[in-house]
């Protein structure tokens, strides 16, 4: 049986017993400490030390190298993942009392908010509306057409960009008076001229229109948009060949081979605008006007590109000058 020695713990001073091999490598110094225990003997391993957590100041032991790498750094040390993530959450979060009912609530320190809910926040809302805002700078004014007493906004009253009261009121006004005065109705008229000339409305830019870019590009015509002749603009004026080409939606301007008959009061007032505007055209330039409908121009633009290529070539005469009616050998009433 092996002979055992008494020896004192290294760690905590302990008195146990170990064996006579362990005792031979102490004496001849190939080992210098010996614990009671595997606690004992991992306690004494240790290099680190003991440090407080930054969040619930709980001391706990860290090794040095995680201490030094942590201190270069420059971060916290935790005890755990929850008092890492509580810490951080102290860090981006904070208690602020309610505006309205003096309620404690949480929210981001980043965050405006001044409201626990959103009830809170309209209660507060309700007390900002229209003079009790101390942003609100609108003024009184009087209706132009019924003389009643509205809020309108004071860049718009100086500005002369506000006269009624409602949309009603600013139709009557025009329907009973500005429309009766000539001097008015030629300002206005000029005014939506130029719009159009210089391509102010985005309407002029509807699918057909772009299709009919699309081809006259193709066929490496020039052409200018939005084209004056007196008091209506056309689509496409051809400048090198003086001819024109309107572009007709099948709705607002009734297409025939869908239409039997005007449906609406848009489809009557759209036909006798065209053909005065057709008339102008022949009185004040002397060519006949092609125009391409918008269900061709979707459904059909090879027939669309060959009848403007016909037009160029023919200098603008053709026996019909409407895509519905290409290719049928019937001549269209040029009055339309």
């Amino acid at each position: 049986m092996a002979k055992l020695y008494k020896h004192i713990c290294d760690c905590c001073g302990k008195e146990h017993m170990i064996a006579s091999t362990v005792y031979n490598r102490i004496i001849n110094g190939k080992q210098k400490k010996c614990c009671c225990s595997i606690e004992c003997s991992s306690e004494l391993k240790k290099n680190g030390k003991y440090i407080k957590c930054d969040n619930c100041g709980k001391l706990f032991y860290r090794r040095q190298s995680h201490i030094d790498r942590q201190a270069k750094k420059e971060q916290n040390n935790f005890c755990s993942v929850k008092c890492e993530m509580d810490f951080k959450h102290k860090e981006c979060f904070e208690i602020r009392k309610c505006e309205i009912c003096g309620k404690e609530f949480e929210c981001s320190k980043t965050s405006s908010q001044r409201f626990c809910s959103i009830e809170c926040q309209g209660a507060w809302q309700s007390t900002q509306l229209a003079e009790l805002n101390p942003r609100y700078k609108r003024i009184e004014v009087a209706c132009k057409w019924c003389g009643n007493k509205y809020m309108a906004k004071r860049s718009r009253v100086v500005n002369g960009t506000t006269s009624f009261c409602s949309k009603e009121c600013r139709q009557e006004y025009y329907r009973n008076i500005l429309c009766k005065d000539e001097a008015q109705i030629v300002i206005h008229r000029e005014c939506a001229l130029n719009n159009l000339t210089n391509h102010v409305y985005s309407t002029i830019n509807s699918a057909p229109q772009k299709i009919t870019d699309e081809l006259l590009d193709e066929l490496g015509l020039k052409y200018q948009r939005e084209y004056r002749v007196e008091n209506f603009c056309v689509d496409n004026y051809l400048p090198d060949q003086n001819l024109m080409i309107e572009v007709m939606g099948d709705f607002w301007h009734c297409n025939p081979s869908i239409y039997d008959e005007p449906t609406y009061d848009i489809h009557i007032k759209s036909i006798d605008r065209d053909k005065r505007k057709h008339k102008c055209i022949v009185d004040n330039c002397g060519i006949e006007t092609l125009y391409l409908w918008e269900y061709d121009l979707a459904n059909d633009k090879d027939k669309c590109k060959r009848m403007i290529q016909e037009y160029v070539n023919n200098n603008g005469i053709l026996d019909n000058y409407h895509s519905f009616n290409y290719e049928k050998n019937m001549i269209i009433n040029t009055e339309y």
